[in-house]
């Protein structure tokens, strides 16, 4: 077995920095994964940022490059969550740095099996706190458990349904 060569925080986080960075450019995130993953690119991070000191193994890189995508593929459902658990605040109004963050945590929560809903929300507060003020790690936190709830509400309500599509 391949030993990983970053832990599932780093390449959360990895995963969070390009989220931030194709939102910002909006650029095509595939072409963004492409070139940032390229050796030539990525050795000249390790200066910049302490998350590219190590390269991501191909078991952490497909984790990365998986997240990003389905977060993107999914871009309109993850909003929805995020207008409906947030007030007010539309996620226009919200900063790039904490939409990123929201977006990924919602795609990990919603579309990764293997991810436990509540590691991806202690992760993702973890990350917010390296980057936002406290109130907005908060609005994080309150955020993502309300989208927790609506989806175990969701998961409870599909078991009440028989085969046939009648609920019980």
């Amino acid at each position: 077995m391949e030993q990983s060569s970053v832990s599932r925080t780093a390449a959360r986080e990895l995963a969070f920095s390009l989220i931030y960075m194709t939102s910002v450019s909006e650029s095509d995130p595939d072409s963004i994964l492409e070139s940032f993953f390229e050796d030539e690119y990525y050795e000249t991070l390790s200066e910049e940022l302490r998350l590219c000191v190590k390269k991501p193994d191909s078991i952490q890189l497909e984790y990365i490059k998986s997240l990003v995508s389905l977060c993107f593929i999914n871009l309109e459902t993850i909003d929805e969550h995020i207008r409906n658990n947030s007030g007010t605040w539309k996620p226009e109004r919200i900063s790039k740095t904490a939409l990123a963050i929201l977006r990924m945590c919602i795609a990990e929560m919603l579309y990764m099996e293997d991810v436990p809903v509540s590691a991806a929300i202690n992760e993702a507060v973890e990350i917010a706190k390296s980057y936002e003020n406290k109130e907005t790690v908060s609005f994080i936190n309150g955020v993502l458990g309300s989208v927790a709830k609506e989806i175990k509400a969701s998961e409870a309500e599909e078991t009440l349904v028989t085969d046939d599509g009648e609920h019980i």
